[in-house]
């Protein structure tokens, strides 16, 4: 290999390890998120709240962009305290969750069984936190391809053909992953919109009935990524299972959340309004007021199988031609011997 080819493979494989150091940080972010959703649920006090009324006042914080976060004391084998909001990277609903707290005040938090230190407010993995991890594992992929793909164009012949062939599949694979990801998340969402019909019920209280005008598309945990539209800001506090609780959940993608919605939402929850709240009996702090399941979940779970088809099939098409090629020589030494 030359010197400007092996320098441009070295360059790439330095920013493929720059993009992998990226995609393992949003990877455990990911991995804690999805492990927490079976953690074992305990009382806590809060002890601090970072309300973000004086955004700016600490080195290192960007002005005018608040900090939301709290500090709470749990017991689970001994007391123990933490300060993990969520691993979902969803500064709204943490927001909406710290609107409401003030020091001393009850809420439940979610410790791992395994390692009771280690605890969170809101469990579970958001779309964003996922999609950032595809992307950021994406950008460690192409380098790395492109790296490969000088080391085998030296040897030529079909070594350079399975090197190009093999990038073709990893870009396949990942407009596949990240779609594929969506339908789990939606599917989940579906699963928990049909089973809340028979979860039991709980009165509570609106603590926070507002709305924020949205320019753009977002993600979230709750999905909320249309565009041009009045985004709910969502919290009620109710009691289940021995345990204070906040939620912010309104259904699971049953209705479509366009702006004429969205307001009707609003002029039936003022703040103060007294709600019939749903809630899982296995964890109680994981509620929503609306149950079933609707068309829109629906569509964004035909959209997101159907994009997985789109380019799962292509690539699985590919692995096997990258495959056969490998097969047949061991075919062909089997049949000699």
């Amino acid at each position: 290999m030359d010197k400007l080819s092996a320098g441009l493979c070295g360059v790439f494989m330095l920013f493929a390890l720059f993009a992998g150091w990226i995609f393992s940080v949003f990877a455990v972010q990911v991995y804690w998120g999805v492990a927490s959703s079976g953690w074992t649920p305990v009382a806590a006090r809060v002890i601090e709240v970072d309300t973000g009324d004086n955004p700016g006042d600490n080195p290192g914080d960007n002005p005018g962009h608040a900090r939301y976060g709290l500090r709470y004391a749990y017991q689970a084998e001994g007391a123990r305290a933490g300060d993990t909001t969520s691993f979902a990277g969803d500064e709204q609903e943490t927001r909406q969750l710290v609107a409401t707290l003030a020091p001393g005040a009850a809420l439940t938090v979610y410790a791992d069984p395994a390692a009771p230190q280690r605890s969170v407010v809101l469990p579970g993995t958001s779309f964003s936190a996922l999609f950032f991890s595809a992307v950021s594992l994406f950008l460690a992929l192409i380098p790395a391809s492109v790296a490969l793909g000088l080391i085998f164009a030296r040897k030529g012949g079909a070594r350079f053909d399975r090197a190009l062939d093999a990038f073709v599949l990893l870009l396949l694979l990942f407009f596949a992953l990240l779609p594929a990801s969506a339908a789990v998340l939606v599917g989940v969402q579906l699963w928990r919109g049909a089973a809340s019909a028979g979860w039991p019920q709980a009165q509570g209280t609106v603590v926070i009935s507002a709305g924020r005008e949205v320019a753009q598309a977002e993600q979230s945990r709750r999905w909320n990524v249309l565009p041009g539209r009045t985004e709910l800001q969502l919290a009620y506090a109710y009691t289940a299972g021995g345990r204070s609780c906040v939620g912010s959940a309104y259904d699971a993608l049953r209705d479509f959340p366009t702006a004429q919605r969205s307001a009707e939402i609003l002029r039936a929850l003022p703040k103060g309004a007294a709600v019939t709240v749903r809630y899982n009996p296995e964890s109680p702090c994981q509620s929503l007021l609306e149950p079933g399941v609707g068309a829109y979940g629906l569509l964004m779970l035909a959209m997101s199988a159907g994009f997985t088809l789109l380019f799962g099939w292509p690539a699985l098409h590919k692995l096997r031609r990258l495959v056969a090629p490998a097969a047949r020589p061991r075919a062909r030494r089997m049949h000699k011997t």
